[in-house]
């Protein structure tokens, strides 16, 4: 418990030490560094903390440093707890979304086995999560990695839930970098899957930059 709250108090202060205000600049002649960064933000368990790797070796470090451009910043917060899952997530989303954020990735497992919880319970923790990060950003971009949706009950109906909160699935067979016990990524899975993730997200820096820099 004490180390839960001391790794919460770090990403706090990295979620909100970083507030990235905007520079004055003349209007007719704007540079990148007179606009505020682009951010995202990964909402993760074990995979996304990088517990397999260094942290510098973390597939959100990569993506980071695969996004960025010389005419555009961009910053990538890890918000990864080892073992979080949907709902645990969804209790701790008001916070995240206390800060100012462009796009947001989410690689949550299922709730732990034992608890006799039902497919229901899988939708109404994905429905609290992502209603509560609608109601405070409606037109946030919002992407689940298949990890968080692959081993679902068929009852549930991702499509129409991905359709109702306009989120985006990403799915990809990068499980194939999974380590020895076949549940955390290696080295060069977290650098391949921030390679293709890169490829789907980097539009997003790419239009916040053109739109800012006119």
């Amino acid at each position: 418990m004490v180390r839960s709250s001391l790794f919460l108090l770090v990403l706090m202060l990295v979620l909100f030490g970083c507030q990235d205000g905007e520079q004055p600049a003349d209007e007719n002649n704007k540079s990148v560094n007179s606009i505020r960064p682009w951010k995202l933000v990964c909402l993760g368990g074990t995979n996304t903390i990088g517990h397999n790797v260094e942290p510098e070796q973390a597939y959100p470090t990569h993506l980071a440093e695969l996004l960025s451009q010389p005419n555009q910043v961009v910053k990538v917060v890890n918000a990864g707890i080892t073992g979080e899952t949907v709902t645990g997530a969804a209790a701790r989303i008001s916070w995240i979304l206390q800060q100012r954020i462009d796009a947001l990735l989410l690689a949550l497992g299922e709730d732990i086995d034992g608890q006799n919880l039902t497919p229901a319970h899988q939708v109404e923790s994905w429905q609290q999560l992502l209603g509560t990060i609608r109601a405070a950003y409606p037109q946030l971009p919002i992407y689940i990695l298949d990890m968080s949706v692959r081993n679902a009950n068929a009852a549930v109906s991702w499509t129409d839930l991905a359709k109702k909160y306009e989120v985006v699935i990403l799915e990809q067979d990068w499980r194939r970098h999974l380590s020895g016990n076949r549940e955390l990524l290696d080295e060069s899975g977290h650098a391949e899957l921030a390679k293709w993730l890169a490829t789907e997200l980097q539009e997003l820096p790419e239009r916040y930059y053109d739109q800012n820099s006119r």
